[in-house]
């Protein structure tokens, strides 16, 4: 049974290397076909293309699919950005802390002022209150992002499960037929697989309920005001001619690899390859797609993630800036100095670790490597952020924004018209309500708590629940 089984995983590794390297070959073709083409020839598509392409020849060719990257790569992704996060705090506690300590308690060179001084925040036994609330802001911040991140990976987006998933996690029955399930099996729950880019992380696997997604795409339909078959929540529904100018639109759709009639704003993922309720995006370092029901823990950990950088960025700002400028009053302003100096004395990873190990790092050091991070990591973050706000105020998921403009496109270039009419959302209940089903109750958002949505949306939304 094992000689099988292992036979079986060659064959299937040895197929997905043909199939890659035949990818890889037809993409060279088309390349060398669109340059000879009197179409429009898209240089950013093409190099994005061919250095994708030349990854996946290089990895097939020297044999590194051996090692089984492509498999459990994702499963690892979460766990560096835990990693990360602890190692950033650890070094506040380790070596950064004494800058705050300088900067905060009155502090110079180590040496602290006991004396009747009005502006000292240091008392005669040395101990200063401003440290003890740095201690609990960046504790604090770091257990949001943890807790808030790990909710993400492991809660389920919202699945519209499909019959034959349902079948194949079934083992104890092997003869059943899809479309024969009884309510038994329904009720069951399936483990997914994190080395499936469906949650969880390092061969931890999130348990999804089948009948408690179920009963979440129902309450979905009641919540949103939609006909699920013959049943209908809110009997104040648009016409066809309405529906079909609205955009997302309200009406069910039918998945073609699933095989099931889904409900509105229901994409299937290609990557974890299921059907997930309002789908926003597949995130790699969540190891999960982002939907309805994890949208708010995704959130939450962008708000925590920016929080977090730009606390350290005050804080930390002034002992770098003062560093750097001496390098800069002794070097010049140069980013590539050939004495090695300006830019070039930002410390590698590599070089610290060692020094770590020993104990013989300064805390400058760890400063100019933490704070440029922070700030680059900060600034990025920020910007992502704000574009999922802008989403949320909006009542749109990242791929419908996408959907939209490709339509606004459409409009006006392809069809050479002169103005652009927005489709109505039907999902749009204002800007305040909107921010209110996506982040929930104000007071919660501090809290380590995760809130079910479809709870939220019942009190923004009370005649559904007398629906439901």
């Amino acid at each position: 049974m094992a000689a099988v089984t292992e036979k079986e995983n060659k064959d299937e590794g040895y197929r997905f290397r043909e199939q890659n390297l035949n990818d890889c070959y037809e993409t060279w073709s088309a390349f060398n076909f669109a340059l000879r083409s009197t179409d429009n020839f898209d240089a950013f598509e093409w190099t994005f293309k061919l250095l994708k392409c030349g990854i996946f020849f290089g990895y097939f060719r020297f044999r590194l699919y051996k090692l089984k990257l492509h498999v459990y790569w994702r499963s690892w992704v979460p766990a560096l950005a835990i990693t990360i996060i602890v190692a950033i705090v650890l070094s506040y506690f380790g070596y950064l802390r004494d800058i705050i300590k300088e900067r905060w308690c009155c502090s110079i060179i180590g040496v602290e002022w006991r004396s009747n001084n009005s502006y000292s925040f240091v008392d005669d036994s040395g101990w200063c209150r401003w440290l003890l609330f740095h201690d609990a802001v960046v504790v604090y911040l770091g257990l949001m992002i943890i807790f808030n991140l790990l909710s993400a990976c492991f809660r389920s987006p919202g699945v519209v499960l499909a019959k034959r998933q349902q079948a194949k996690s079934s083992k104890k029955k092997e003869t059943m037929i899809a479309d024969k399930l009884d309510s038994q099996v329904q009720k069951e729950s399936i483990k997914w697989s994190s080395k499936d880019s469906t949650g969880g992380f390092c061969g931890v696997g999130p348990i999804l309920n089948v009948a408690r997604e179920e009963f979440l795409v129902r309450n979905y339909y009641c919540i949103a005001g939609i006909s699920h078959g013959s049943r209908i929540c809110n009997t104040d529904t648009n016409s066809k001619k309405k529906q079909n100018q609205a955009f997302p639109s309200s009406r069910e759709t039918f998945c073609n690899k699933c095989m099931i009639k889904r409900p509105p704003r229901c994409h299937h993922c290609s990557i974890c390859d299921r059907c997930v309720l309002q789908f926003d995006h597949h995130c790699v370092w969540l190891n999960n797609c982002v939907g309805y029901n994890n949208y708010r823990a995704f959130l939450l950990t962008l708000f925590y993630l920016n929080l977090g950088c730009w606390y350290g960025i005050c804080m930390l700002y002034r002992p770098f800036w003062e560093v750097m400028s001496t390098i800069f009053d002794n070097n010049g302003w140069h980013f590539w100095h050939v004495n090695k100096n300006a830019f070039r004395e930002l410390p590698s990873l590599f070089t610290v670790f060692p020094h770590i190990l020993r104990d013989t790092v300064e805390k400058e050091t760890i400063n100019k490597l933490v704070f440029p991070f922070l700030f680059a990591v900060g600034f990025l973050q920020a910007i992502f952020f704000g574009y999922h706000i802008f989403y949320v105020v909006s009542a749109l998921t990242t791929l419908e924004y996408k959907i939209l403009l490709d339509i606004q496109y459409d409009q006006l270039v392809k069809h050479s018209s002169s103005s652009y009419v927005a489709p109505s959302n039907p999902f749009n209940r204002g800007w305040s309500q909107n921010l209110k089903s996506a982040f929930g109750p104000i007071p919660l958002i501090f809290l380590p708590i995760q809130v079910d949505p479809k709870e939220i949306s019942l009190t923004l939304n009370p005649s559904a629940r007398k629906e439901k």
